[in-house]
């Protein structure tokens, strides 16, 4: 069983850090009429994460410091020990920029310093002299002088080929670099789901709109730009190497597009995530600064975006002798838009004699939460409203997955007590008592597989 998720090396230049084990949802089949048929996927859920922060890159360029090696040494043994079934995990980088600049300009800075990690990763000296001999405005790293840089660290004598310095360099800041094979892309075409940018669309800290209007004073621009570090950083997913992606489908543009198909994976509420309200927000401690559902999904519980790495189980058990067939499916959502998961009746699962059991993975430890039975048309009908996590933990029915427990624990109520007249409610009035869970002493934590 994996850990929990923990932060196994952090210093300024970045972390190395697990995620936290998730529970895998039973596959359900059934016999198929005709030719009709639903493909059964596993989720893409990061299994660990590196992140290399804005320190370890030239300033406004993807050129990688030397003071990288170190970080960079940390990915194979994050890589192994989280084997699975002897196989290694897949990764895929992704680049970020701050706010300050044009979609597009962003857009690019950050692929190309995702390109830049790639290249040093698999040691590719091809994807290095693109990047060394093809400038983008700033990035220009001839006129920048890199190659002084890395003679300086390497060794190499004036009068080698660019080739030979950069072959060099990039054995110098990992030494036993990976194959293609080792990323989600699998070597596809320009480097599809293997390296990306995310341009601005996931700021991990967005200032408030006062905050915004003083640093556009071009004296407050140093200031500015320094406030604005902690958005500019690299970040690489490992993924259980059961995973696979079929790379013409993946939503993140190439290193060569710009954002445009980034947007296509808002949240309705993206540009107003991301962009400046009345108050300073972090992806920490607010969890609304992402744009991307995709990215966000996987970066939820990253340690190396600043998130706790902790999730719940909720439970919710109804009476066997209950009248279910004209019930389609129960929805549970929270308040801020941020999970909303649907189960079907059959995924009621008896407990035993008396009870049926519902069990949604993954749920955010924050917010308030509703659950609704679902019906055809589009109807639904309450089962509990706005229920605060709180309570949901307080009464037994949310179970903390990760390592850490957010709540001071409350002694549960001795039994599960449910409402006579109605079977499908349980009883009490105040919202902690609306539901209680039948606990499963033989449920584990199960780690992606």
């Amino acid at each position: 069983m994996a850990d929990g998720g923990l932060v196994q090396w952090q210093q300024e230049g970045g972390t190395a850090a697990s995620h936290p084990a998730t529970e895998t949802s039973p596959m359900r089949v059934a016999p198929a009429t005709g030719q009709g048929f639903n493909t059964l996927a596993l989720d893409l859920n990061p299994v660990a994460c590196l992140e290399l922060r804005d320190i370890l890159f030239e300033f406004d360029s993807s050129f990688v410091r030397p003071s990288a090696a170190e970080i960079l040494g940390q990915l194979p043994a994050l890589r192994d020990a989280r084997r699975s079934l002897g196989r290694l995990p897949r990764m895929s980088v992704f680049g970020h920029a701050d706010p300050v600049g044009t979609e597009v300009y962003n857009a690019y800075l950050s692929a190309r310093r995702a390109r830049a990690v790639y290249g040093v990763l698999t040691g590719s000296v091809d994807t290095w002299s693109y990047l060394y001999h093809h400038a983008y405005k700033g990035d220009d790293w001839r006129q920048r002088g890199v190659a002084v840089v890395m003679r300086d660290t390497t060794g190499l004598p004036d009068g080698r080929s660019s080739a030979d310095l950069i072959a060099a360099y990039l054995a110098y800041l990992f030494p036993n670099p990976f194959t293609d094979a080792d990323f989600l892309g699998n070597g596809a075409a320009d480097g599809r789901a293997s390296y990306q940018g995310c341009g601005k669309c996931n700021p991990r800290m967005v200032m408030s709109t006062d905050e915004e209007q003083h640093y556009a004073a071009p004296e407050n621009h140093q200031d500015r730009d320094a406030q604005n570090q902690q958005n500019r950083r690299v970040v690489v997913f490992l993924y259980c190497a059961a995973r696979r992606v079929n790379p013409p489908l993946w939503p993140c543009p190439t290193s060569q597009d710009d954002t445009a198909a980034c947007q296509a994976r808002f949240f309705s509420d993206g540009e107003q995530r991301r962009s400046p309200q009345d108050a300073r927000r972090t992806y920490e401690k607010d969890g609304n600064t992402f744009a991307c559902r995709f990215y966000d999904r996987m970066a939820r519980v990253s340690p190396c975006e600043g998130r706790r790495p902790v999730l719940a189980t909720v439970r919710v058990c109804f009476y066997t002798c209950s009248n279910l067939s004209e019930v389609e499916g129960y929805q549970l959502e929270n308040g801020d838009g941020t999970y909303s998961e649907i189960l079907s009746r059959s995924a009621l699962t008896p407990v035993d004699d008396n009870f049926l059991e519902l069990r949604f993975l993954r749920v955010l430890p924050a917010g308030s939460y509703s659950l609704y039975q679902t019906f055809g048309d589009d109807n639904r009908i309450p089962v509990f409203e706005d229920v605060p996590f709180q309570a949901l933990y307080d009464s037994g029915m949310a179970v903390i997955d990760g390592p850490v427990e957010p709540f001071p624990k409350q002694p549960p109520d001795p039994e599960p007590t449910f409402d006579s007249a109605d079977p499908l409610v349980p009883a009490g009035e105040a919202a902690d008592s609306q539901l209680a869970a039948v606990r499963d002493p033989h449920l584990e934590n199960v780690a992606d597989a």
